[in-house]
């Protein structure tokens, strides 16, 4: 438990990590929603076959579409987070 003394020190340390960590994540996101587009775009132009994909194509591809859904990164990170924690808990 963290003493009463300390608890100023750990708040400024836990923002300064979700200072650092928040633009690497809305990196990650942005890679796999590109990734997710082009693998659609060479599905539709014929260049691959839904039966060569693998599991992370499938990954990438719901990334993009989640994007467009929500139309809003940071709505897709909130979404994100939840279902990224169900998968690993199942």
């Amino acid at each position: 438990m963290i003493s009463r003394r300390n608890r100023p020190a750990a708040a400024v340390l836990g923002i300064a990590a979700l200072l650092i960590l928040a633009p690497a994540a809305s990196v990650s996101v942005a890679k796999e929603d590109q990734t997710g587009a082009t693998v659609l775009t060479e599905l539709e132009a014929g260049k691959l076959r839904c039966t060569s994909l693998k599991g992370s194509d499938f990954d990438h591809i719901g990334e993009y579409m989640m994007e467009r859904m929500f139309d809003s990164s940071q709505s897709h990170e909130a979404m994100s987070r939840p279902m990224s924690r169900m998968m690993v808990a199942g």
